[in-house]
Order: C-alpha cells, then sequence, then structure tokens
C-alpha cells in the first residue's frame, strides 16, 4: 500500500514538474541569408544617430549627441532638409525622445511620433505637404503612461513598458475605458533575484492592433512571445537550444559566456521584423553578425537576414522596395569615428546557405 501511495505521488510530482516547464518553439536561424554590398544614403560625424524611419525620399534620424533631437534628410541629394527637437528644460523644447515602435503604421498617414520618456509626453511630427510639416507638435496621451519605454499605439489601444512596475512585464492601455492592464514577467525563472527582474524582463514590444496581435521581443533572453491584445500569451519562441543564461549564486543571470537577445523590433501591417544580437564576454560586447528576422504575427519565420559589421542602432523596413536600412558605426585606419545610414538589397532567394 505505501508502495503505491509513494508511486502515485512520484508520478503527481513529474506530472507537475513537467506543467510548470515553459514550452517553446525552436525555430532555426542557421539558414539565415547574408546580405552584402549596402549602398550608402548618409555619412554623419558626431552625431550617434539611434535610430532611422524612411519614407519615400526621406529619412528621419533620431540622434543621441547633439542639440538637437533629430533631422529629415533628403536621401535622393544626401542633405538635411530640416532639425526637429531642440534638447533642453524651456518650453517647447524635448529631453530624450524615442520613435513610437509602430512607426510604419504612423508613415502610412504621413506622421512618425515619438515619446519623450523624462517628461513623458506623446510628440507628432506631421510629413505631409503643409505649414505644419517637420515641427514637432505635442500630442494628447494618457498620463498612466508616465516614465514608460517600447511606446506603440494604434486606434484603441496603446502598449508599453511602465518604469517601476514590479512583477510586470508591459502594460496595455484602453482608450476606451481608460483602464490599464499589467501583464505578468514570462518566462519564470527559478532562483533569480527579485532586483535583476526588472531589467532582465525588459522587451520590445510590438503591437499590430488590426491582427489583435503584441509581440514581445526579450532583451536578454533568446526568445520572442507571441500576445494577444487581451493580454493572453499565445506562443514562445526561441532561437537557440538554451535560450535563457543560468541563475549564479547571486541571483542573477550568468551572462559572462555570452548570450543572445532581442535589441529592436520593426512592425508593419503584415510582419514583424525583429534584430537579434549576441553578446559576449563580462562587458558584454555585441558581436559583428545581427540576425534580422522576418516573422508573420503568428510567430512563424518567414526569412532571416545576417548582416556583418558594427550595428549599434535601430533600422526600418521599406517593403515597398524591398529594403533593409541600418546604421553602421565605422573606424577607419586613421581612427576617425563615424556613422553610415545605408540599406540593403532583401529582395533575395529564401536560402543562400548557412552562414
Amino acid at each position: 500500500m505505501k508502495k503505491k501511495i509513494l508511486l502515485t505521488f512520484l508520478i503527481g510530482t513529474l506530472i507537475f514538474s513537467c506543467s510548470k516547464k515553459p514550452n517553446y518553439t525552436y525555430v532555426d536561424l542557421s539558414n539565415s541569408i547574408p546580405l552584402s554590398n549596402p549602398g550608402l544614403v548618409l555619412r554623419l560625424d558626431n552625431k550617434r544617430p539611434m535610430d532611422i524611419a524612411v519614407k519615400d525620399s526621406l529619412a528621419i534620424i533620431v540622434f543621441s549627441q547633439d542639440d538637437t533631437c533629430g533631422a529629415v534628410y533628403n536621401m535622393d541629394n544626401h542633405k538635411m532638409i530640416r532639425y526637429f527637437g531642440i534638447v533642453g528644460e524651456g518650453p517647447g523644447e524635448v529631453h530624450n525622445i524615442n520613435f513610437v515602435t509602430n512607426k510604419q503604421e504612423a508613415l502610412d498617414k504621413d506622421s512618425l511620433y515619438f515619446y519623450d520618456v523624462n517628461r513623458g509626453r506623446l510628440l507628432g511630427l506631421p510629413l505631409g505637404l503643409n505649414e505644419n510639416r517637420f515641427k514637432l507638435k505635442e500630442v494628447d496621451s494618457p498620463k498612466e503612461i508616465y516614465a514608460s519605454s517600447y511606446i506603440n499605439f494604434s486606434g484603441d489601444l496603446l502598449v508599453g513598458r511602465k518604469s517601476g512596475s514590479r512583477g510586470k512585464m508591459f502594460f496595455i492601455y484602453h482608450y476606451s475605458s481608460d483602464k490599464m492592464q499589467l501583464i505578468d514577467y514570462y518566462p519564470d525563472i527559478n532562483g533569480l533575484h527579485e532586483n535583476s527582474k526588472g531589467l532582465l524582463y525588459a522587451p520590445h514590444l510590438a503591437l499590430n492592433e488590426k491582427k489583435g496581435k503584441i509581440v514581445a521581443g526579450m532583451c536578454f533572453m533568446d526568445l520572442i512571445q507571441v500576445y494577444n491584445t487581451y493580454g493572453e500569451r499565445e506562443k514562445t519562441i526561441c532561437f537557440s537550444k538554451q535560450p535563457i543564461s543560468r541563475v549564479n549564486q547571486y541571483g542573477m543571470l550568468d551572462v559572462r559566456r555570452g548570450f543572445f537577445g532581442m535589441c529592436d523590433i520593426y512592425p508593419t501591417e503584415d510582419y514583424c521584423y525583429i534584430r537579434r544580437n549576441e553578446f559576449v564576454g563580462e562587458n558584454q560586447k555585441i558581436t559583428d553578425k545581427t540576425i534580422f528576422m522576418k516573422m508573420d504575427w503568428n510567430g512563424n519565420l518567414i526569412k532571416s537576414y545576417v548582416v556583418t559589421g558594427n550595428i549599434p542602432a535601430g533600422f526600418c523596413i521599406d517593403e515597398k522596395n524591398n529594403r533593409l536600412y541600418v546604421i553602421h558605426n565605422i573606424i577607419d585606419a586613421d581612427n576617425a569615428e563615424y556613422d553610415d545610414v545605408v540599406y540593403y538589397d532583401i529582395s533575395v532567394p529564401l536560402k543562400l546557405g548557412r552562414y
């Protein structure tokens, strides 16, 4: 009788353990398509470009080291058209702006949006041919999203990550009900110290309200997660056999052997493009190979590309012309440093071999 009870207990424990194990879908990226021979768009000195958006012949670039936050360039003649966003604390000035992530949706309507993180403001930049073209204007936004990042908004929804939301990975704000839904951390990592979770569960977020999907690309894990707009997780996709680093004796992820993370995300109407990088060594230096994944909104891989070079900043996609735009940081033989905005042709066959 005792043996029967013990066996029942062991079986029950095994079933419980299996049910607690995360269910990942593994995707192999070894057949990523190598891209080469980029076309030069702009060469920038002493600007530190951090992100880019493209609309027809316009390139809109955000800086991290300048007295203005960004500028609009003409890609046909490689000349600057207008600066925007004077950096400062005064009226009409901005502090630290980032693109609202679903910028393609805004571009389709001849606009771009930014979030001024330190001041908690949404800002719009009209691109159409009218008197407000290229003039940064404040846009109404709910006070509840103050001090947030990775912002997306569309129709009734605003999605982002709120600073200081302990135990919560991101939020979904509903304009119609004026309510915010907070999404729990996932996956659960045994032994991880509570103070480490806020950083390690940071995701890049992409929203597609029409398809009812939210994609979370984990910054410090080799995986992405697909949610519906009700906050229900539908799928978790990993790109290596061990997508999460081991937890060390101090309750932190042991990243000394390196790790992969999702560094940026670019949503379009039908696809979600995700940038994946490898970090190595105790200083977490980024390697010179960057993978860009094209996925549908159900988390299925369509294609993946690999680009060689130092790409420290954002990217964007021009689906109409089959172009991937990136920013290459370059130090030449004379130790001069500059940044090249370039594009790659992505109208290539599905598989060209292993990189």
